[in-house]
């Protein structure tokens, strides 16, 4: 069946992106058809179950809706991936960003950073020599489960999670790049450096949606503007 999220609307949009040569294009008309199909499902099991097969009827219901539902996703997921594949990261990165010492302990990083901040993280960063290259991310939570015996004599780069555990990457890469990883990895942020490994920005999930909303409302005020001056 030739419909999102079926292989047969994947093999439509290769078929498509074969001949039209253009995958956002390709994709659009592929999911259309799929949620055309959806409707057809939907109608003919209305019909089969006002003809007096209810079960069956029902059945062809249920799959219109699944196939509709799964093409109406499939659709939001792509439009969103379109626009954050055209935002850059340095655009939208936080570049007032609190930070802590590597050679901070545990017990004035809790008193004087998650008590008086109330954040649920901080990117550690080296002193030095290479000043301010970053090293990994503490948590409040990791900080809150040493013993209060220990966290005078512990410091940060003991309890912090690794560099090579974050994700990192430069203010050229995209949204939807930074997007992906986040979903990949589980984390709630994004760690900006440049070349040398000096922390940058950090760009969080809250922002990169927010970028989102608002190329989207862009983008439409674009059009209808295009519309009524066209």
């Amino acid at each position: 069946i030739p419909a999102f999220p079926m292989d047969g609307g994947r093999i439509l949009r290769a078929a498509l992106l074969r001949w039209k040569k253009d995958f956002d294009q390709a994709t659009r008309i592929s999911v259309k058809a799929g949620i055309a199909m959806s409707y057809v499902f939907m109608g003919m099991g209305f019909l089969i179950m006002f003809s007096g097969s209810f079960v069956s009827g029902m059945w062809l219901l249920l799959i219109g809706w699944f196939l509709n539902s799964g093409a109406q996703s499939y659709l939001s997921e792509h439009e969103l991936m379109r626009i954050l594949s055209t935002i850059p990261l340095g655009a939208i990165m936080n570049t007032r960003i609190i930070t802590v010492g590597e050679n901070l302990t545990i017990d004035s990083l809790i008193k004087d950073y998650f008590n008086l901040y109330s954040k649920d993280s901080f990117p550690v960063l080296r002193s030095e020599p290479d000043a301010n290259r970053l090293l990994g991310m503490v948590t409040f939570k990791d900080a809150s489960n040493l013993p209060d015996s220990e966290r005078s004599l512990t410091k940060t780069n003991r309890m912090m999670i690794p560099k090579a555990d974050l994700i990192i990457m430069s203010e050229n890469r995209k949204a939807n790049e930074a997007l992906l990883q986040i979903s990949r990895k589980r984390m709630g942020k994004v760690f900006v450096c440049n070349d040398d490994g000096k922390l940058i920005g950090v760009v969080s999930k809250t922002d990169i949606m927010n970028a989102a909303s608002e190329k989207s409302k862009y983008e439409k005020a674009a059009r209808n503007l295009h519309k009524e001056t066209g």
